[in-house]
């Protein structure tokens, strides 16, 4: 576990250019100050720390695993908006409710800020004002990308990008190996991505094929091609109007289906 709170942001850069890593914007003054008014908290795998539309008395820091941001409509379906990993904050109140959920995907440790005591110490203190506000629009500038991947890209696409998102992350990718680790299950997963889980097996079948990846075990990949991947994630998925030259990936027709995660070559 992080000894003191650490706030993360990953520089802005091109999306074919290399992944970078989340930096942390606290300095060291200030992550104490955090330490001092924050209670910590251990969660098993599948605990919930809010829920939508209860009442907003504390926000949450990730330290170590994996939070589910989810938010349902008022069929009841659910959607799952965001993961949130270590440096990540979530449950800032909208009109003094949560307006999403949040869950724990693993075992995780959380720094638990009561919400009225932490903006005291925000209005005294200038630069972590600026991080806060760094982070919330950098969270916002990233719901948009997502937005937008979700209404013009196609499933391998969108996992290709997610893909991408975690290798910048070290406590999922191991950099040496080229292993990384999936540290969502295929329900979660195939929700993130807005998909069914039977699409998400077929996209990752599909990223095999193409050489991009290949599959160990349901919960671990070996990236093989990572300037293939950002090629397939910036490649337009329609060519609308007069014909166009052929990017290297062509928009990628559905395969025949496949369960899990598994090897393809599995029995």
């Amino acid at each position: 576990m992080h000894e003191f709170p650490e706030i993360r942001v990953r520089p802005v850069n091109d999306v074919s250019a290399q992944p970078m890593p989340a930096e942390n914007t606290l300095m060291r003054k200030e992550q104490e100050r955090l330490r001092d008014i924050a209670k910590i908290i251990d969660c098993k795998p599948g605990t919930m720390l809010y829920a939508q539309g209860d009442p907003a008395t504390y926000v949450y820091l990730v330290a170590d695993g994996i939070l589910r941001i989810n938010h349902c409509d008022e069929t009841g379906h659910r959607q799952i908006l965001a993961f949130r990993v270590p440096g990540d904050f979530c449950g800032i109140p909208q009109d003094r409710q949560y307006f999403n959920s949040a869950e724990a995907v693993s075992k995780a440790t959380i720094y638990r800020f009561d919400w009225d005591q932490m903006q005291q110490v925000f209005l005294g203190e200038t630069h972590l004002q600026q991080v806060l506000l760094g982070k919330i629009l950098h969270d916002y500038r990233q719901a948009q990308i997502r937005i937008s991947s979700l209404g013009q890209q196609n499933t391998c696409q969108r996992l290709a990008s997610f893909i991408l998102d975690f290798i910048a992350i070290p406590e999922f990718f191991e950099t040496e190996r080229g292993f990384l680790t999936i540290p969502v299950n295929r329900f979660d997963l195939a929700d993130y991505l807005g998909t069914r889980p039977e699409s998400t097996a077929r996209a990752f079948a599909k990223l095999e094929e193409l050489g991009l990846i290949r599959r160990i075990t349901a919960r671990k990949i070996v990236i093989l091609d990572k300037a293939g991947l950002r090629m397939l994630n910036r490649t337009p998925r329609h060519h609308s109007g007069r014909e166009r030259s052929k990017p290297s990936f062509q928009p990628i027709a559905e395969p025949v289906a496949q369960h899990e995660f598994e090897p393809v070559h599995a029995k």
